[in-house]
């Protein structure tokens, strides 16, 4: 199967949408603009959720297992606000993330936006947790910036996600709870 190469990343910030990008939301049924504002509400919920968990979990004067959940899902939330943000752009741009020499958007034949970029979801999570493993990779600027992004979100978040709770165990065992009486 012979290589496809991707194609160069827009000249300009307005042409991202634009393009290639267009003619295969029409041949999939759906328009650019709406694909476009679907990924915005969807990236705007899931921060939203993941801000709510967050402020939830911090907040919490005690670590229990609801908070130690709570974290968890906001981490795998971060994961999934990333991946909306580089599904946008592969479809927006198609061969903006490359696997072995082949285009993202070109992994599946599903007529399903959802289902086209599973292996965006990998490689979010991939990025989150820094183990680079190299196998997809991003083609132009905008998504190398995001995935370094990730990169350094995801350990931020670690670091700063864990010594919080450690620290608040810390204090926590000083004073007696009531489930201690």
């Amino acid at each position: 199967k012979p290589t496809v190469k991707p194609p160069a990343p827009p000249a300009e910030s307005h042409e991202l949408f634009n393009g290639p990008a267009a003619d295969a939301s029409l041949a999939l049924g759906h328009s650019l603009a709406v694909v476009v504002a679907i990924s915005a509400f969807r990236t705007a919920f899931l921060v939203y959720v993941t801000g709510a968990i967050l402020m939830h979990t911090m907040r919490a004067e005690r670590v229990s297992v609801d908070t130690i959940l709570g974290g968890i899902c906001a981490f795998l939330l971060l994961g999934l606000i990333f991946y909306s943000v580089f599904a946008a752009i592969e479809f927006a741009h198609p061969g903006s993330f490359e696997g072995g020499g082949v285009a993202v958007s070109d992994f599946s034949n599903s007529d399903r936006i959802a289902s086209r970029y599973p292996s965006l979801v990998y490689y979010s999570f991939v990025a989150l947790s820094t183990v680079g493993f190299g196998d997809i990779t991003p083609t132009w600027s905008l998504p190398r910036a995001l995935s370094s992004l990730e990169a350094v979100v995801g350990q931020l978040y670690l670091a700063i996600f864990v010594a919080t709770l450690v620290g608040a165990r810390l204090a926590s065992r000083g004073s007696p709870s009531p489930d201690d009486r």
